[in-house]
């Protein structure tokens, strides 16, 4: 069948639903009654339709109505073009090879090494790093479609984003297992001179920084696992996530853990610039 582009506007997928409704039940009434719409519209949206085909497509009878032969041959496109424009409209299928995701190496280690592990092979590009900010930046320039960091970090993000806020957590200080910490701790009973933390490049150092009186006292490093191992050998502590934290006490017998009670807790994010991509990943974390 051609369709007049002038008369397009005629021709929807409401048309095509409601003319097969017609064609399926014989009846107009029935037709209305089963689309929640009333006879007058039924009656005018086919005629719209035929007019768009410039073809009669029903003949009317005293049992309803029966279609015409080229309302049988209209059918058979109809049913083709509805089914391909249900496929037009659905959401694109997105598959975890063609994801490119960038994840914060402690959340990845300590949150969701399942989820990594199960889709190592599958993802386009996985990008692991202890910096935020070198995975936002990739995510602006458009080589990342999506990242999951720390919250705060959403203010350095560009253009439009969507965000899923995935979990809170809090931090807690991780001490040699000879120090003498309680289980919970506050940061007004911590010596400034005695903490090792990330370099101010993590948001969580900033504000540790902006806290201390002398933050100069504060040893930077950029490395963990130097980190834990001058924790491990010294008098030394260090402000790390809980979950990180907990973890590292119950592999090694070296740790003692104290939650932080005074430090607001972080807010891990996933930052997408679709819903498609937002989707197929916070139906797995």
């Amino acid at each position: 069948c051609i369709i007049e582009v002038t008369l397009m506007d005629n021709f929807n997928f409401e048309s095509l639903k409601i003319f097969l409704t017609v064609s399926k039940f014989r009846s107009f009434s029935r037709a209305s009654n089963y689309l929640y719409l009333d006879s007058s519209t039924i009656s005018k949206k086919i005629r719209q339709l035929e007019k768009a085909v410039n073809r009669q497509l029903f003949a009317r009878t005293n049992q309803g109505v029966e279609l015409t032969s080229a309302g049988v041959a209209f059918r058979k496109n109809a049913q083709k073009l509805l089914t391909n424009l249900k496929e037009l409209t659905a959401p694109p299928t997105i598959d975890w090879d063609t994801l490119r995701i960038g994840i914060l190496d402690n959340i990845a280690a300590y949150h969701y090494p399942s989820l990594i592990s199960k889709h190592l092979t599958q993802f386009k590009e996985l990008k692991i790093s202890v910096k935020a900010i070198e995975l936002v930046r990739l995510f602006n320039e458009g080589q990342l479609d999506a990242i999951i960091i720390n919250e705060e970090q959403h203010q350095d993000i560009s253009g439009e984003f969507f965000e899923a806020k995935l979990c809170k957590e809090p931090f807690g200080i991780i001490s040699n297992h000879r120090a003498g910490l309680s289980a919970a701790t506050s940061l007004t009973r911590l010596d400034s001179s005695k903490l090792i933390i990330a370099p101010r490049y993590c948001p969580v150092s900033q504000q540790l920084l902006n806290l201390f009186d002398s933050p100069k006292d504060i040893k930077q490093i950029s490395y963990t696992n130097t980190v834990l191992e001058l924790v491990a050998l010294s008098s030394y502590l260090s402000i790390l996530p809980w979950q990180m934290v907990q973890s590292l006490v119950k592999n090694d017998h070296r740790f003692r853990a104290s939650k932080l009670v005074d430090f607001p807790p972080r807010t891990i994010s996933l930052f997408t610039r679709s819903h498609d991509v937002q989707n197929i990943l916070t139906s797995q974390l």
